[in-house]
């Protein structure tokens, strides 16, 4: 029941489109990572989000989810703003360059979470 509950607010946050954007770029933050978590999904599946106000509060905050939702992003949108990153924050830098390795890789299309041999 709580999955689908959860799948419901991310269709709802992703209708919302831009009118969502304040709260959900504040909701990278937001200690539940649940919370964070489907608030990142969300703006991933919004299209134009405010590149730049999620990249400010990538190098600003300590919460892991603003470089993740950088990394799924569009690559042309968030490039500038990721390379700026590297001088001020390298650990965020370097985090969304991973990301960006792997989801380009050829495993990417076929990764599943948890998957044991």
């Amino acid at each position: 029941m709580a999955s689908e509950i959860r799948e419901e607010a991310l269709h709802a946050l992703q209708d919302l489109g831009a009118i969502g954007f304040d709260p959900l770029v504040k909701g990278l933050e937001n200690p539940s990572t649940d919370i964070a978590a489907g608030v990142a999904e969300a703006l991933r599946r919004i299209p134009n989000v405010p590149v730049g106000r999620i990249a400010e509060l990538a190098e600003q905050t300590s919460s892991t989810w603003p470089a993740w939702t950088l990394a799924h992003l569009p690559k042309e949108a968030v490039t500038p703003y990721v390379a700026a990153l590297q001088s001020r924050r390298p650990d965020v830098h370097y985090a969304v360059s991973v990301l960006w390795n792997f989801l380009e890789s050829w495993i990417a299309a076929d990764w599943t979470p948890g998957a044991m041999p």
